[in-house]
């Protein structure tokens, strides 16, 4: 089904990575119609021998819609993916493509920074009920879809300093300011932010602290406790509320693998561990060097503290049970892993 409430979808049938049908997603389903998610229905489709010859012995089979290129389905020679479904929560505003490259071709379905596929996309990816290798990405309110992901995936979360991450939102929305380029759902998203850093001089730490004295409404939805946020509140503009720091921290106890990402040697250990593969398969994720000066001179900021206040408590709360875990288990850094508790 498209986002579009009344837009009627065209799937594309591929085999051998070449297209060999398109037709259009033409039957009608009652059931949208009665649940007020489309217009009119007309949302089904079916593909069968009239239409691809062959179909039924065909080994390498994907449909796919061809608008938004999301896959429907795929067929493939059982024992060649993970059974698993598995879902990492990206905390991060620029996306861990190494990370997301390496994982996901050993799912059957991958889809990755999901958020930008938009809401009904991403419900449907979380009701492929019948799929049993799933590796799903994506910078997606955790409480829009608690209820999924506690019944079907292990959560996974790679955590970044909240000054390095600040940093490199900053860093972002500046370039993208000045180059005008982002994904059409997050430039409207985040309009407010890029027009704030737009006039950022970066490299002046007065007009810095000047600036960050003067944020607007608009760009607090995207650099106060971002993390906090993305764990806790429902939607962008909620504020978290009383005890959403031990809420948070309740969140990430219950995913298989937490990691840090100034130790993601490790977190890339824990993967290969959980992937169940004799090789570390899952690359390291490199820190970006201008992110990392900026952050330190945004710790000497006591109003960017203010503005993390949350983010801060929770990130130090699990890099000090990170650090006990790696006491307790005599754990050389960046030689082996384990997740936080």
């Amino acid at each position: 089904m498209t986002d579009s409430f009344s837009g009627q979808g065209r799937v594309g049938i591929v085999s051998d990575k070449h297209t060999i049908a398109e037709i259009e997603a033409s039957e009608p389903l009652a059931s949208l119609v009665a649940a007020g998610r489309h217009e009119t229905g007309r949302c089904g489709f079916v593909f069968d021998e009239t239409i691809v010859p062959g179909l039924e012995g065909l080994t390498d089979v994907e449909i796919y819609d061809v608008e938004s290129g999301l896959l429907i389905y795929r067929r493939a020679p059982a024992g060649q993916f993970i059974p698993e479904k598995l879902i990492r929560l990206d905390t991060h505003l620029v996306p861990l493509r190494r990370v997301d490259t390496a994982i996901r071709r050993r799912f059957s379905y991958s889809y990755v920074n999901a958020e930008r596929a938009g809401l009904e996309s991403v419900t449907q990816i979380f009701h492929l009920l019948l799929a049993k290798s799933i590796y799903l990405s994506g910078r997606f309110l955790y409480r829009s879809f608690e209820n999924l992901i506690d019944k079907q995936f292990k959560m996974i979360c790679l955590l970044h300093d909240p000054f390095e991450e600040l940093a490199e939102r900053l860093l972002f929305f500046r370039h993208v300011a000045r180059r005008g380029r982002m994904d059409l759902r997050d430039s409207f998203t985040f309009a407010g932010a890029i027009e704030f850093a737009a006039g950022l001089m970066l490299s002046d730490d007065r007009r810095l602290r000047a600036a960050l004295g003067r944020i607007t409404s608009d760009a607090l939805l995207a650099l106060q406790n971002p993390l906090v946020r993305q764990l806790t509140v429902p939607n962008l503009q909620d504020l978290p509320r009383g005890g959403a720091v031990a809420s948070a921290l309740g969140i990430l106890a219950s995913c298989a693998v937490v990691g840090l990402r100034d130790e993601s040697a490790q977190f890339a250990s824990a993967m290969s561990a959980l992937l169940s593969s004799d090789t570390d398969v899952v690359p390291a994720a490199p820190r970006c060097t201008a992110a990392i000066d900026l952050a330190v001179r945004l710790r000497e900021i006591p109003m960017v503290h203010t503005l993390l206040e949350l983010d801060l408590e929770l990130y130090d709360r699990v890099a000090e049970a990170y650090r006990q875990a790696a006491a307790g288990l005599s754990i050389p850094s960046g030689k082996r892993y384990f997740s936080v508790p």
